[in-house]
């Protein structure tokens, strides 16, 4: 009985000790390395929306994908995907849009029956342009959405849905939904997803019209 007395007794006075040092004045340098790991905290948060996005970027450049070009998974993720809280009940595919030598149009398709796109363009630092597809600004009926660099002051014709971007670079994460995990299915909404298009405005594709590219099957990527 004594030694658990002395126990408790001697983890009392540590227990003092503690509070007594944590109320105590805190030293100038004390203050200042406080406020120097708060500020690398704050920029860690503040830089890791655009950190992602790059390394994301990066990922695709390395695998031989380019920007404007549909990045696509022909089967569901796994475990080997490692993005922020992918789905596996979906096909991904993600357009790396670049504006610095013009905008890009990115054609969404209307929804068919069960086959449908959803998703969001966001810019580099992953703010939300606007939703797309059933739940977007489309509501469904698919429409042809203009990314806009930075300060572009140019008309746009009749038939675009403007999408301004404050960075020149950024990506757009689509998904084309599941029936089920059945190889006719995940082949059908694979093939859904081909009706998406990534091309810079006023290209002689976009000139020939958006079809025309469709039909040659513009540049694509099949994620790995």
């Amino acid at each position: 009985m004594s030694r658990t007395v002395l126990t408790v007794t001697a983890l009392i006075e540590i227990a003092a000790i503690v509070v007594q040092a944590c109320a105590a004045e805190p030293t100038p340098e004390e203050l200042n390395r406080r406020a120097i790991q708060r500020r690398a905290v704050e920029a860690v948060i503040w830089g890791m929306p655009a950190v992602n996005f790059d390394l994301m970027l990066q990922a695709a450049l390395a695998n031989g994908a380019k920007p404007n070009q549909v990045i696509y998974w022909s089967r569901p993720v796994n475990w080997k995907l490692q993005t922020l809280t992918p789905n596996p009940d979906t096909i991904y595919f993600n357009p790396f849009y670049d504006t610095r030598n013009g905008p890009i149009v990115l054609e969404i398709p209307p929804a068919d029956g069960a086959a449908a796109i959803v998703g969001s363009v966001d810019d580099a630092w992953q703010n939300a342009l606007d939703d797309v597809g059933l739940a977007g600004v489309d509501q469904g009926r698919g429409g042809k959405y203009l990314i806009t660099p930075p300060g572009y002051k140019e008309k746009v014709p009749d038939g675009y849905i403007v999408l301004p971007s404050d960075t020149y670079q950024g990506f757009a994460i689509l998904r084309s939904n599941l029936k089920s995990h059945d190889d006719s299915d995940v082949a059908a909404a694979v093939e859904y997803e081909a009706f998406c298009q990534a091309i810079t405005f006023g290209s002689a594709d976009l000139q020939e019209g958006l079809a025309a590219a469709r039909e040659r099957r513009a540049p694509r990527f099949e994620g790995r």
